[in-house]
């Protein structure tokens, strides 16, 4: 059935110059039978009227729905069609409004991850291996442990720089603090024991594989000094850095040589078992302004499962080294002595968008347990290191002046503060000749 809709909607598209099959296909789309469309463009006059988009067949189908009252005419106020390139324009707006939208999300993630990071355990841990990767730096800290009558202080600042095996250069300083105040004894007639007090500043230099090492005179060195180490204040020692170690293995740090370096495949082959497994348990997370730098702030203690990852380290080490099976075992007994005497703890770190860590502290209370010679007591024990100028450059220069190990030996034992027994025989140190008593017999 021709409806004045159908004639209106030919009429207009006839007037923007759409052509008839292009006006056919799109009625017979919208479900106007061929017979009506040709009906309607018999009855169409040569006039043009403005009209609107072309109405459903189903819109007049009942008689019970009317065509409306208003002319096509009658609309004309109202606005044309929009163009084709208005599309184009609103497709333009939707990329924009979704570039913008991506652009927020990646600021809001490196921005505020911190706040949404649910996994910052593998932040931390990645940001210890980073920093053993590191081909130099500044650091500054210290190690403080108290006890009953004890205070022990490690401070140390300086910078290193390796960037190749064997070419490893350091500044620095090394100040130790010790104050302990011995046991009264609780007898009447003794005389309250006096507190023992003294510092050791060292100057430290590494060039050349050459370590250098001077005692700085601001140093308090107690009854250390009248045994003639006053004499070292202010003097250069130079020892070759394969001395140092052999020294350090054999006197400062025996049990070091039962152990072998791990390589980093050895770390990250362990550290991937764990990779699912909580070792830390995060307190706290946050955002942090350190130095003026926007850090990531974490508070944690370490898991159980953190032990279990510590002890397969140990015992890979055991194992590359070659270590016997005792020392295998009292190894594994130290180990977990040290851990059973970890009573509380808190671990601080701050982690730069570089991920390196700038800032850790550790927190914690220690109990010793009891020897034959003393009693099982608590420490507090606290430790702190900064870092800046990563991966940059030195100047370190060797000392004008300095003397060999053995040479500042020499230095010592010369001095005529060392008390002498008399029944000793004279020896020559240097160039100074201790005179012996009239009971020692004189040798040549």
């Amino acid at each position: 059935m021709v409806t004045p809709e159908l004639l209106d909607y030919i009429k207009g598209a006839k007037q923007r110059g759409v052509g008839d099959d292009a006006i056919r296909g799109v009625l017979t789309k919208n479900g106007w039978k061929q017979t009506d469309i040709e009906e309607a463009y018999n009855l169409t006059p040569k006039e043009i009227f403005a009209t609107e988009p072309p109405p459903t067949s189903r819109q007049f189908l009942s008689e019970k729905n009317s065509p409306p009252k208003e002319t096509i005419s009658q609309r004309m106020n109202l606005a044309p069609a929009q163009p084709r390139k208005s599309r184009w324009k609103g497709l333009l707006i939707t990329l924009i409004i979704l570039l913008l939208l991506a652009g927020g999300a990646v600021f809001g993630y490196y921005n505020f991850s911190e706040y949404f990071d649910f996994h910052p355990e593998k932040k931390i841990f990645q940001s210890v291996f980073n920093l053993a990767e590191v081909t130099g730096a500044t650091a500054d800290g210290f190690l403080l442990v108290k006890s009953e009558g004890t205070d022990v202080k490690i401070s140390v600042e300086g910078a290193f720089f390796k960037p190749a095996v064997n070419q490893f250069k350091e500044t620095g300083k090394v100040i130790l603090d010790v104050f302990y105040t011995p046991p009264a004894t609780f007898e009447p007639s003794d005389v309250a024991p006096s507190p023992i007090q003294l510092t050791v500043s060292l100057d430290t230099r590494i060039l050349d594989n050459v370590l250098y090492l001077r005692l700085d005179p601001v140093s308090s060195l107690g009854d250390l000094g009248k045994m003639g180490f006053d004499t070292l204040k202010g003097q250069w020692i130079k020892v070759p850095l394969k001395e140092a170690e052999e020294l350090s293995k054999e006197k400062v740090l025996p049990e070091a040589d039962k152990f072998a370096p791990l390589s980093n495949e050895d770390v990250d082959a362990i550290n991937k078992k764990y990779a699912n497994v909580d070792r830390l348990i995060i307190d706290k997370k946050g955002k942090e302004t350190l130095n003026g730098e926007s850090t990531s702030y974490y508070v944690f203690h370490l898991n159980p499962e953190m032990r279990s990852f510590l002890k397969e380290l140990l015992d890979e080490s055991l194992v590359k080294k070659g270590a016997s099976a005792q020392d295998t075992t009292d190894a594994n007994t130290k180990f977990d002595e040290s851990f059973a005497s970890l009573l509380d703890h808190k671990v601080e770190m701050w982690i730069a968008k570089d991920g390196l860590p700038r800032k850790i502290t550790f927190e914690a209370t220690v109990k010793s347990p009891a020897t034959e010679f003393s009693e099982s007591k608590e420490s507090q024990v606290n430790s702190e290191a900064s870092f800046k100028d990563f991966n940059k450059d030195i100047t370190v220069d060797a000392p004008l002046e300095s003397k060999t190990f053995d040479e500042i030996l020499q230095t010592i034992f010369a001095s005529p503060t060392v008390p002498i027994s008399a029944t000793s025989s004279p020896t020559m140190t240097g160039s100074t000749t201790i005179p012996a008593s009239t009971t020692s017999s004189p040798t040549l």
